[in-house]
């Protein structure tokens, strides 16, 4: 699901660079030819908060989400370039994609992110966007089993076998 998510980056033109707290993901992204920072003494809100400023225009996505491909990413790209700020959610309320060109943002992932997401945007003209390839994350057992039911799912192989 993560090489997916990558690849789709890749695919719509982003040029990734993995987040990773610890050196098997680092390691197993690294052999997939992708860039990587390791953060291994860092929950996800504070790894991300040392994105923006190190990069012109910058994107968090996450690399749960089963349904996701390059015309999605591409959507979001293409609103990125506009220079708003730009957030997907997640169907339970996170944030599965979130970027722009400020120089700091107070992340704050967790159950209910996106709205805390969206309060700290609001002074930027934030635009949110609904794709079906943000909206699925997998955080519990019916997310894994609603992904594996979804023919548009990378895992939907993984039901038939």
């Amino acid at each position: 699901m993560a090489a997916n998510t990558l690849a789709s980056l890749t695919e719509a033109g982003a040029d990734p660079l993995v987040l990773a707290a610890d050196t098997e993901v680092a390691t197993w992204a690294e052999h997939g030819g992708w860039r990587v920072k390791l953060e291994p003494d860092s929950d996800l809100n504070q790894a991300a908060s040392r994105i923006p400023g190190s990069a012109g225009t910058w994107a968090i996505c996450h690399a749960d989400l089963p349904l996701l491909d390059w015309p999605d990413i591409t959507a979001a790209l293409q609103l990125l370039r506009t220079g708003r700020l730009v957030l997907a959610p997640s169907s339970d309320g996170g944030t599965s994609f979130l970027g722009g060109t400020l120089d700091s943002f107070p992340f704050s992932y967790g159950p209910g992110s996106f709205h805390r997401h969206l309060a700290a945007a609001l002074s930027h003209d934030p635009v949110v966007i609904w794709r079906l390839g943000f909206a699925l994350d997998l955080d519990d057992q019916s997310d894994l089993a609603a992904a594996l039911r979804h023919p548009r799912s990378v895992l939907a192989n993984v039901a038939h076998q």
